[in-house]
């Protein structure tokens, strides 16, 4: 049986299996010689049409990579029995109407190459393919078209020329088709600026704040693939990189049994906006790589038509098969076998492998895919290919390594974070074995460098994954020794009440000892508010009762989270058996906020359990989101922490717990409405204190995220601040980080953050952060 009989999540019918099988399985390095293949299509054809027709619609978008193939062994059945081609081409052009009709685009864009590749073969003819293309690019010229409309179309048809240009030179058609495009592309530079796009593009720049310039000029997919297609206009249309089967049968596949293409509809420019991604491309392997090990890439100049080819096909690949990462990773190793033998080199392959997949893995506001899709493909190639893939995933991160800092700049800092997580994860999966002694360079780095902050929180992740002993057993000497670079003792707690050099004041000890052991016998409620009087006692014997509050509500919460060190259970334990006090003592704004700083003083050399025990305790209404917010986003904390991950990681789960919040709690309201019949009064009181709950959840998540933006303001207009500077650069980043995570809350906000924060009054440097991120919030971040 064949490895693709059970392909996808549903079981097929026995026929349509084998017709699926075998267009798999077409063109793989042991599989059947096409003619063999053919002729047993052709068989299933006769047995059964619609599930062989079925295949060919299931086939085509989820092979990018073979294209060409598909379209030659449609042509050849198309030779033996008319009515099979004519089949194949109904059913793929109104699977590429119904792509449109639900703004699949991905999907189109390989259903249209296929139906181009066709033309190659003699199985269409060329006037009903142009015809086609002129209905994707009469969309430029609807009235008030949207930028974003207009290019994809543009780019459907245009990523299609490199397969069929050479075919189409031969007449008249290709040279007005350029001239449009040429005159579109013109154009379109000062419409980006104007729609406010290319503000757009910034936000999504995986560089910032380089002084001395990036590595590579930003530049969107459509903008380079048309530099592109000028240059192979230029050569005469010659891709010796895509394989031309169809040649070897030039006297079966003639001209004398064409087919015609239907004109297809576009989706109503009135309907659902259709989305472009404008993300720049992202590079590790390009021209500026400089001498040494690291230059030696083989995959060609960033303007070389190969390379997007590729890179096309490979990232396609990756998506399509996201559900099934051994197959994908065992699909990518066998890419350089889907195209011209002996022209395309493995290492270019795989170079152009690895920084797909970084580039999908770093993919601004967010990936397409769970970040450790791409970490388990990474393990796959690297262990299907020991020889040629760790090598070259070597080179990638030496390289990314070099670009975190660059004059002030460097790396994004959320790319930064990426890279850092995925790293650890993948060395988690390898024994946690790396050259570290390449990177001891970050000791003598400032404390807000890339590269060291890049080592630093790699490192700390590594600890969360495994455990401190194994992780420094795999350390040079060197790095034992260097607090900035990885922590000098294992993850623990900061216990105040523990011995007289950490509290002098050995009344007050005893008193907190003696309210620890009352924790620990589970003493009743009672005895413990006992215990806090007679601190408030001995407190306000020095003349300040709001001091002697304070410090019985830290001895508390401290020895809570004392009681609970060994494991999460126990905190949680504790917790609850002392629920109802610990609300009441934390009861005003003032004092959530100042027991969010005495946890996060007793949790400081251990970032795991700090971020979890915040998300616990919000759970248990002993502090709330807008005390976390404040005390995290201040200038005391960012002073010194801005380029810890764990700061990014507590906003973002603070903000997603009110968001989840209301979004639970409307999905429930909706439901309850639903299911309450009109004349039913019995669950009117329900439906009242759940529609006020919902309110008041929506109004939590609107001021806790005005709140965050108000605190990075003040934060960020702090006067005698440096600008640039690599701290402007971390809060700035994480400012934007927060931006791109909650688009689609935050784009609710937009004028109300306008008229209260963003206004003219403010710095234009942090002004322009906001700016970048509503141009953002406008766009789509991917294909779908």
């Amino acid at each position: 049986m064949s490895r693709y009989s059970n392909y996808g999540n549903k079981k097929r019918p026995e026929k349509k299996d084998t017709s699926v099988s075998l267009l798999f399985e077409a063109g793989d390095p042991k599989s059947r010689d096409l003619s063999t293949i053919v002729a047993l299509l052709e068989h299933e054809f006769q047995q059964d049409q619609k599930s062989f027709v079925d295949a060919w619609t299931v086939c085509v978008p989820q092979l990018p990579y073979k294209t060409t193939l598909l379209a030659t062994i449609s042509a050849l059945l198309n030779a033996r029995r008319l009515e099979i081609g004519q089949a194949i081409i109904q059913s793929l052009q109104q699977l590429l109407q119904d792509q449109l009709n639900k703004h699949h685009f991905r999907a189109a864009k390989i259903t249209l190459r296929f139906l181009s590749e066709c033309l190659n073969t003699n199985l269409i003819r060329s006037t009903s393919l142009v015809q086609l293309y002129d209905v994707f690019l009469e969309a430029t010229l609807e009235p008030d078209v949207k930028q974003e409309r207009s290019d994809m179309f543009v780019y459907l048809v245009m990523q299609c020329l490199p397969y069929i240009g050479k075919k189409l030179s031969e007449g008249p058609d290709l040279e007005r088709i350029m001239n449009g495009l040429n005159q579109y592309m013109e154009k379109r530079q000062q419409k980006l600026a104007i729609t406010g796009i290319q503000d757009a593009i910034r936000a999504m720049s995986h560089f910032r704040d380089c002084e001395s310039g990036e590595p590579y000029p930003l530049i969107d997919r459509l903008q380079l693939l048309w530099n592109q297609i000028i240059g192979l206009q230029k050569s005469g249309w010659i891709v010796d990189l895509i394989p031309k089967p169809y040649e070897s049968h030039k006297d079966i596949l003639t001209d004398d049994k064409q087919h015609d293409v239907f004109k297809l509809s576009l989706p109503s420019p009135f309907g659902e906006p259709v989305r472009f991604d404008y993300e720049p491309v992202f590079y590790i392997f390009d021209e500026s790589i400089g001498a040494g090990q690291d230059s030696a890439a083989h995959s060609g100049t960033r303007e070389h038509l190969d390379r997007l080819i590729l890179k096309d096909c490979i990232i396609d690949t990756i998506h399509i098969f996201s559900l099934n990462h051994k197959e994908c990773a065992r699909l990518l190793l066998e890419m350089d076998h889907y195209f011209t033998e002996g022209y395309v080199q493995t290492p270019i392959v795989y170079e152009v492998i690895l920084e797909s997949i970084f580039a999908l893995a770093v993919a601004l506001p967010k990936p397409q895919e769970k970040s450790v899709y791409y970490t388990t493909l990474l393990m796959d190639l690297c262990r299907e290919s020991l020889d040629k893939i760790p090598s070259v995933l070597g080179r990638s991160l030496r390289t990314l390594f070099a670009r975190m800092d660059i004059e002030h700049g460097g790396l994004d800092i959320q790319v930064i974070n990426r890279l850092s997580e995925l790293f650890s994860h993948h060395l988690s999966n390898f024994g946690y074995s790396w050259r570290w002694s390449d990177w001891e360079l970050v000791f003598d780095l400032p404390d807000h460098s890339g590269r060291l902050v890049f080592v630093r929180e790699t490192l700390e992740r590594c600890i969360r994954l495994s455990y401190y002993e194994r992780i420094s057993s795999t350390l040079p000497d060197g790095y034992l020794n260097q607090p900035k670079a990885f922590p000098v003792r294992k993850p623990t707690f900061n216990y105040t009440y523990e011995s007289e050099s950490s509290c002098p004041d050995r009344t007050l000890l005893e008193l907190a000892q003696e309210l620890n052991r009352r924790l620990t016998a589970k003493q009743e409620e009672a005895l413990i508010r006992e215990s806090l009087q007679q601190i408030e006692t001995h407190i306000s014997a020095s003349g300040d009762p709001a001091h002697a509050v304070q410090v019985a509500r830290q001895v508390l919460m401290e020895s809570v989270m004392f009681q609970g060190s060994k494991s999460f259970s126990h905190v949680l334990s504790v917790v609850e058996r002392y629920i109802h006090l610990l609300q009441h003592l934390n009861s005003t704004p003032e004092a959530k906020q100042h027991s969010v700083q005495v946890i996060v003083q007793f949790w400081r050399d251990n970032t795991q359990f700090l971020e979890i025990i915040l998300d616990k305790l919000v759970n248990y209404r002993v502090i709330d989101p807008k005390s976390i917010i404040t005390f995290v986003v201040s200038p005391e904390v960012l002073s010194e922490h801005c380029s810890r991950i764990f700061v990014s990681n507590i906003i973002k789960n603070t903000i997603g717990k009110v968001v989840l919040k209301a979004e639970q709690l409307h999905l429930l309201l909706q439901t309850k409405k639903s299911e309450q019949p009109q004349d039913d009064m019995n669950d009117g009181d329900d439906l009242g204190a759940l529609t006020e709950a919902n309110e008041a959840a929506i109004r939590e998540k609107k001021e806790t995220l005005i709140l965050v933006f108000q605190r990075f303001v003040h934060v960020l207009s702090q006067p005698g601040i440096e600008i640039p500077s690599p701290w402007w650069r971390f809060v700035c980043g994480l400012m934007r980080e927060i931006g791109r995570h909650f688009a689609d809350e935050i784009n609710i906000l937009k004028f109300t953050l306008d008229a209260v924060i963003f206004n003219e009054e403010l710095d234009h440097r942090i002004g322009q952060v906001w700016v970048e991120l509503k141009a953002m919030y406008l766009m789509h971040q991917s294909l779908q």
